[in-house]
């Protein structure tokens, strides 16, 4: 490849050396359209000395990388959208406490991945200073409106 720049380089100042020094006409044209010429088959016939081969491994290893980098970010794109829906689900719980009076409710949720291609709320933990009453308020709740099953509804002591 630097051999082929270097040729270039040298026609380049040559021609442009017998282009200064022609004289204004048809022949400084008939010049220009030698010189363009000269440059055109460099080019050309340097191109037809690449050799595909050299550059298979490269190919190779860049398609390597492509799928790599797909598949990275496929995985990127669920774990974003998991943390996403469990910061919801938690949002959403703590502000049904705040409805039932639950003063400072901290949910953790975990979501796992559903058959029907989405992330579902899985289990739930919970901590807060609360009644026996209110807690099962909540967790009745939280049954019902999420589909979290009771066993899965995790409280936490607060101390």
């Amino acid at each position: 490849m630097t051999g082929l720049i270097g040729r270039l380089c040298a026609l380049s100042v040559f021609c442009g050396l017998v282009m200064s020094l022609m004289p204004e006409g048809g022949a400084k044209r008939m010049a220009a359209i030698g010189c363009t010429a000269a440059l055109l088959l460099t080019l050309s016939g340097a191109l037809q000395e690449v050799k595909p081969e050299l550059f298979l491994p490269e190919l190779a290893y860049y398609r390597e990388l492509e799928q790599e980098l797909t598949e990275r970010s496929g995985e990127l794109r669920d774990s974003l959208n998991r943390s996403v829906i469990e910061r919801e689900y938690e949002a959403y719980i703590c502000d049904e406490a705040a409805r039932l009076g639950i003063p400072e409710l901290q949910a953790k949720v975990t979501a796992r991945w559903d058959m029907a291609g989405y992330f579902l709320p899985y289990e739930v933990h919970l901590t807060a200073d609360c009644g026996e009453r209110e807690r099962r308020a909540l967790t009745d709740r939280i049954e019902a409106e999420l589909g979290i099953p009771k066993e899965r509804i995790i409280w936490d002591d607060e101390n």
